[in-house]
């Protein structure tokens, strides 16, 4: 998992995604507590303002994702990616 840049004060991520593989991006503000966050998909057919829990991949890729802010709680400043 590869910080790619930021987009609007969101990180963006990009990992390399395997035919038929679930991924889901988990956040903690204090390694401690791990939690799914949403996340977007920049894909061109994407909705721009949908975000998704779980990206199942048609195909092998290098896939960026933008983990917008949370109004809820603190904001996760560390991230891990959980492959399924």
């Amino acid at each position: 998992l590869n910080i790619v840049r930021l987009e609007a004060g969101a990180p963006v991520f990009e990992f390399l995604a395997v035919r038929g593989r679930n991924y889901t991006i988990l956040g903690s503000a204090d390694l401690k507590a791990w939690g799914e966050v949403a996340f977007r998909p920049l894909l061109p057919d994407a909705d721009a303002a949908a975000t998704v829990s779980a990206y199942l991949s048609p195909d092998v890729r290098f896939l960026q994702v933008a983990v917008p802010g949370t109004t809820a709680g603190p904001a996760p400043r560390f991230f891990k990616l959980k492959i399924q």
